[in-house]
């Protein structure tokens, strides 16, 4: 498992004075960049990468500006070319928001799908465990 920590902008508020539902999707983003890593390095140009095919993100809780957000990332199903990553942002102890994404390993020339190799496959599995 992969934590984050955030600390939320002004900008990141809206009108109603609490953290808008876009930051947590920037945030979730921010969280999955060590697993973006993984395929392209620090993001030179390459022939591959991962697309997103699908996302759920579930608003529990308020957040507000003035303390630390913690997101925390697990990839919890890794397929023949795709894998599932679940997120949770948590501010003072209290989850208030979760999100699901589907990330596909694809080739960009071919534009199609292409399989996860078993090294990365393994570097994978170290973002699997709960802690």
């Amino acid at each position: 498992m992969l934590e984050t920590t955030i600390l939320p902008q002004f900008s990141d508020s809206d009108a109603l004075g609490h953290i808008n539902y876009q930051a947590t999707v920037r945030w979730f983003e921010t969280g999955r960049l060590p697993i973006y890593r993984i395929f392209v390095g620090d993001f030179e140009i390459a022939d591959r990468f991962l697309a997103m095919v699908r996302m759920e993100v579930d608003y529990a809780g308020e957040m507000r500006l003035g303390s630390e957000v913690t997101v925390r990332t697990r990839i919890t199903e890794i397929g023949r070319s795709s894998f599932h990553v679940r997120q949770e942002a948590f501010q003072q102890g209290r989850c208030c928001s979760s999100g699901h994404v589907v990330l596909v390993h694809y080739d960009l020339t071919t534009r199609k799908a292409i399989p996860i190799t078993d090294e990365l496959r393994e570097s994978l599995r170290r973002f699997s465990k709960t802690d």
